[in-house]
């Protein structure tokens, strides 16, 4: 039987070679239709990396589900997340003015998709509901629980953190992305459950497309 620490390495490269896809592959599929390019990145490469991750990390006799966080949640969690997010609101200017001043790949280009061509419920399934389920279900979800495997739970969160951040690198939002990524794995950590991280993720995208 493999060793539960062998997962950690194993789900760190993993989660690297995904973020290089999704800057590489993902920037073309944008650069060929803004639109439906985000939304093939979003609802297919990332929901087939989620589940590979998942498959390749999980115990024997773990649910997928579990690989996964998706796990009922407390409500203090849920209100814990919307709370946070005023704070991260504040902070991300602030990171993003760093990046831009000490990054020379740090593009501050903002969306990456025009919101004056899409249609309001487009923007919300785009920019806010879709990133938040599908880019949780793999940072937060399986890429933290395979970190986890073998890590305490400071370490996972933060290598998370840093390959979310790195993921919204042509964005010019990497220091940003980290931050809401340390906020949201803590929260995973404490809750036991994904589902904070999604609400996290959902009502900042939120604030920012209102």
């Amino acid at each position: 039987m493999e060793p539960r620490r062998a997962r950690w390495p194993r789900a760190l490269l993993f989660g690297a070679a995904v973020v290089v896809v999704l800057e590489l592959v993902g920037a073309r599929l944008r650069a060929w239709h803004p639109a439906w390019g985000l939304f093939v990145t979003l609802w297919v490469l990332l929901p087939a990396a989620t589940l590979l991750l998942a498959r390749a990390v999980r115990t024997p006799g773990e649910r997928a589900l579990d690989a996964l966080g998706l796990r009922a949640v407390r409500a203090r969690f849920v209100l814990a997340a919307v709370l946070a997010v005023p704070v991260l609101v504040v902070l991300a200017p602030l990171a993003r003015e760093l990046e831009r001043r000490l990054s020379p790949f740090a593009l501050a280009t903002g969306a990456v998709v025009p919101l004056r061509e899409l249609s309001q419920p487009a923007r919300w399934l785009l920019l806010v509901a879709s990133p938040a389920v599908c880019e949780e279900l793999f940072f937060r979800g399986a890429l933290l629980s395979g970190l986890r495997k073998g890590a305490g739970a400071g370490p996972a969160v933060a290598a998370a953190s840093v390959l979310f951040g790195a993921a919204h690198v042509s964005s010019g939002g990497a220091l940003a992305g980290a931050l809401v990524g340390l906020v949201a794995g803590w929260l995973v950590v404490r809750a036991g459950s994904v589902v904070p991280a999604i609400v996290l993720h959902a009502a900042y995208n939120a604030w920012w497309i209102a």
